[in-house]
């Protein structure tokens, strides 16, 4: 009994030996797979990096410029009079054609956050105006009942005998106070 275990401990830690070598096997050709993979990608692209670099070399940038404004100005029609029909392909003229676009691109983007800017500063003196308007009844009656109440207290006021003593001295300075006060607010108010 003690042989057959043993025999199958023995068994078991063989067979995981061989799990573990099977999934690091496993592993290891996985990597080099990515590796080769990796190493692939990068030489294209490398490839591809190095074609562009000759090509950025060999365009000839004044042409380019000159390319882009007549495109600017008459399209493909003026370059292909100027320089050829050959040019509208040309490494130049492609080019051109992508900073033209990118230009346009630019432009537009500009012209709709004015036009953007144009609508909200729009609103907001429409607003500002409403705002301006809806007050103006409001103060304009307030100042009303003010003169109101003011021409009834002086009426008041000037039937009292001249000379004579306030039984409320505190109290008609108070008022005067708050008289003074409403003048200023009117003028201040009028006034803007």
């Amino acid at each position: 009994m003690d042989l057959s275990r043993g025999q199958a401990l023995n068994a078991a830690s063989t067979a995981a030996k061989l799990v573990a070598d099977a999934d690091d096997t496993l592993h290891r050709s996985k990597d080099r797979e990515r590796d080769d993979d990796f190493d692939r990608v990068k030489q294209t692209l490398d490839e591809a990096e190095k074609a562009n670099m000759s090509t950025r070399r060999d365009l000839d940038g004044d042409r380019v410029g000159e390319i882009r404004s007549l495109l600017a100005e008459g399209g493909d029609k003026a370059v292909a009079k100027k320089f050829g029909e050959s040019a509208l392909v040309s490494p130049e003229a492609v080019k051109a054609k992508s900073q033209r676009a990118a230009i346009r691109k630019h432009e537009s983007t500009m012209a709709r956050e004015a036009i953007s800017t144009a609508t909200i500063e729009n609103e907001q003196k429409t607003v500002t105006a409403a705002q301006q308007l809806s007050r103006t009844p409001l103060r304009d009656q307030a100042v009303a009942r003010q003169l109101h109440k003011d021409g009834k207290n002086s009426r008041r006021e000037q039937s009292a005998p001249t000379g004579q003593r306030s039984r409320t001295p505190l109290r008609d300075q108070a008022i005067e106070r708050q008289r003074q006060k409403d003048r200023d607010r009117e003028d201040n108010s009028l006034g803007r």
